[in-house]
């Protein structure tokens, strides 16, 4: 048996949609295990290559989104917002959540 379920879901899209799965299909409580905003891997690419990024704006908005809907659910029991550390090949704002590559920049 299981008591807790964790999910995993990045962008404020996906992390109410897994919510309301899971509630819909779970209906226990459950633990947002990870989530962020959108991932440079829905970004794509400039024409010369580089990783696009989302714009801070848009990551703070989509992030505020997600903790309102994490918080609004009564069987979410917390979340763990991803952080890689610092890492910055693409896109430190993203891995990170620092807008520098290193926090003393």
């Amino acid at each position: 048996d299981i008591d807790v379920l964790g999910i995993q879901s990045y962008s404020s899209g996906a992390v109410r949609g897994g919510i309301k799965q899971t509630e819909e299909h779970w209906g226990k409580p459950f633990y947002m295990s990870e989530f962020n905003a959108n991932g440079p891997w829905n970004m794509g690419k400039a024409p010369w290559g580089a990783e696009l990024g989302e714009p801070v704006t848009k990551k703070v908005n989509d992030l505020k989104d997600c903790y309102a809907a994490i918080d609004a659910s009564p069987l979410c029991l917390g979340s763990t917002v991803f952080v890689w550390g610092h890492y910055g090949a693409e896109g430190p704002a993203y891995f990170s959540l620092l807008l520098a590559p290193r926090p003393d920049d």
